[in-house]
C-alpha cells in the first residue's frame, strides 16, 4: 500500500500536534488542581482570620467586664469603655466567621468552629446579665457573676484557640510555604497570653483592694517570664530577611511599647510593690488607661501575620489561576494552529503536488511526442 505526500504530512502534524496538545492539557489540569488547592487554602486563612480576631478582641472583653463587676460604679469607666469597644470587634469577626464557613465544604472544619458559635451563642446570653449587673451598686451585684463569666469566658477562648489551631494545621499541611508565617501567629499570640495573664491577675488584685497573693505573685512572675521568652524566640523569625516589612514594623512597636520604656518600667515597679505587700498601688481604671495599649501592640503583632498569610494565600491563588488560564490559551493557540496546518496540507501542499505532478507528466508526453517525430522511438 502506498502512502501519499498529503497523508505523511498530515500524519505526522496530527502526532505532533496531539502530543503538544496533551502536554498542555496535562498542565491545565495541574494548574487547575493548584488552583483548587490554593482557593480551599485562601478560604482558610479567611476563616482563621476572623476567629482570630474573635479571640483577640474577645480577651479583652472578657477581662474588662470580669473585672468591672469587682469595682464600684464611678471607678469602672475605662474597663467597661473597653468592654463595649470589643464586644463589638467580637461581634464582627463572629459574623465574618459565620459568612466563611458557609462556603467551606469540610466536616473537620465545621466540627470546631460549630462548637464555637455553641458557646458563643451561651456567651451572648450572659452579657445581659453582666451589663444588667454593671448598672447596680456593687453590694447588689450577683458575687457568682465574675467568676462565672471568667469561666465561660476561658471555655470560648479555648474553643477559639483550638479552632484558629486546628484550621492553621489544615493551612500547613495544604501549604508548606505558609509555615513560617503561622509560626509568628502562634508565638505572637502566645507572648500576648502570657501578657494577659499578667495584666489580669493585677487588674483582678487592683479590682478587689487586696494584697496580692503569693500564689498570684507566682503566677504574674511566671507568665513574665514565659511572655519574655516566646517574645525573643519570636524575634528570631522576626529578623529573617524574607519577614514581611509589617510584621516587623509590628514587632518594634510592641517591643517599645510593652517590653521596654514607660509601660514595662511602670509594671516592673507595680510588681514590685506587689512583693513588698502593698494593697492597691495604683487605680485600676488609671492602670487600664496604660494596658490597654500596650496589649494591643502585642496583639497586633500575630494579627498582622495572619493579615500577611491571608494575603498570601490570596496572591498564590491568584497566580495558579492565571497560570491555569495561561495554559488554556495555549491549548487553544495549538488547536487553532494544527486546524490551520491541517488546512494547508490538504488544499496547499495537495494542491502543488498535483501541479507538480501534472508539470512532470505533460514533459514527458512532450518528451516522448519529440522522439517519435525524430525516430529514436
Amino acid at each position: 500500500m502506498s502512502l501519499s505526500i498529503r497523508n505523511v504530512l498530515i500524519g505526522i502534524f496530527l502526532i505532533l500536534s496531539a502530543s503538544i496538545c496533551a502536554l498542555t492539557a496535562n498542565s491545565i489540569i495541574g494548574a487547575y488542581g493548584s488552583y483548587r488547592a490554593y482557593t480551599d487554602v485562601s478560604s482558610l486563612t479567611e476563616l482563621d482570620k476572623a476567629i482570630f480576631n474573635a479571640l483577640v478582641n474577645f480577651r479583652n472583653e472578657r477581662g474588662n467586664g470580669a473585672s468591672a463587676l469587682k469595682m464600684e460604679s464611678d471607678a469602672y469607666t475605662a474597663s467597661v469603655k473597653t468592654m463595649k469597644e470589643n464586644r463589638i470587634g467580637v461581634d464582627s469577626a463572629i459574623a465574618d466567621a459565620r459568612s466563611v464557613i458557609a462556603s467551606i465544604d469540610r466536616e473537620d472544619v465545621k466540627g470546631p468552629v460549630s462548637s464555637v458559635m455553641g458557646i458563643f451563642d451561651r456567651w451572648a446570653a450572659l452579657r445581659t446579665q453582666i451589663d444588667d449587673n454593671l448598672g447596680k451598686a456593687l453590694a447588689d451585684r450577683d458575687p457568682k457573676l465574675a467568676q462565672a463569666s471568667l469561666e465561660l469566658g476561658q471555655e470560648l477562648l479555648t474553643a477559639l484557640e483550638n479552632t484558629s489551631g486546628s484550621t492553621e494545621a489544615q493551612i500547613r499541611s495544604s501549604d508548606p510555604g505558609l509555615a513560617a508565617l503561622i509560626q509568628m501567629r502562634t508565638l505572637g499570640w502566645g507572648t500576648r497570653a502570657s501578657a494577659g495573664v499578667t495584666i489580669l491577675t493585677i487588674n483582678t488584685t487592683l479590682a478587689a483592694g487586696e494584697v496580692m497573693s503569693e500564689d498570684l505573685f507566682t503566677r504574674v512572675l511566671t507568665s513574665e517570664s514565659v511572655a519574655v521568652s516566646t517574645w525573643k524566640q519570636l524575634s528570631t523569625l522576626v529578623e529573617h530577611p524574607s519577614t514581611p516589612d509589617e510584621i516587623k514594623k509590628a514587632y518594634a512597636t510592641a517591643d517599645a511599647s510593652y517590653f521596654k520604656g514607660e509601660f514595662a518600667t511602670m509594671r516592673a515597679a507595680l510588681i514590685g510593690k506587689f512583693k513588698a505587700g502593698e494593697k492597691q498601688p495604683i487605680a485600676l481604671d488609671e492602670w487600664s488607661q496604660h494596658t490597654t495599649a500596650a496589649l494591643k501592640s502585642v496583639a497586633n503583632v500575630p494579627s498582622v501575620s495572619v493579615d500577611e498569610m491571608t494575603h498570601a494565600a490570596k496572591e498564590s491563588q491568584q497566580q495558579a489561576f492565571t497560570s491555569m488560564l495561561g495554559y488554556l490559551a495555549i491549548f487553544v493557540a495549538i488547536l487553532g494552529f494544527s486546524t490551520v496546518g491541517i488546512l494547508v496540507i490538504v488544499f496547499r501542499v495537495t494542491r502543488l503536488g498535483r501541479a507538480v505532478t501534472k508539470s512532470t507528466s505533460e514533459r514527458r508526453h512532450i518528451a516522448w511526442r519529440g522522439g517519435v517525430k525524430s525516430g529514436q522511438w
